[in-house]
């Protein structure tokens, strides 16, 4: 994979992969997810000294991840616990 963004998300959910990486080469709809973030990501870089425009492309990146998450068996974001505990609290 030579892609900035996969190499970005494989370091930060090593565990994930092997099924990040068999996605990228199986689903083509994972691919061009893939690249559509590498684009915003660059588009964002440019925009970031105007604020209006960067926010734009933020939130255009903030759907592209989410739809990248919905493609793997379970998001790695929310892997961590975050269950509330007897008394109520959330554990991370």
């Amino acid at each position: 994979m030579t892609n900035k963004f996969l190499r970005n998300f494989l370091d930060r959910f090593p565990d994930r992969e092997r099924e990040i990486a068999l996605l990228e080469r199986d689903n083509p709809d994972f691919r061009s997810i893939c690249e559509e973030i590498e684009i915003a990501e660059i588009a964002l870089a440019r925009w970031k000294e105007i604020p209006l425009r960067a926010l734009e492309y933020q939130a255009i990146l903030d759907r592209l991840e989410a739809e990248f998450f919905e493609h793997l068996s379970s998001d790695p974001r929310q892997d961590k616990c975050t269950s509330p505990n007897a008394s109520g609290e959330i554990i991370r």
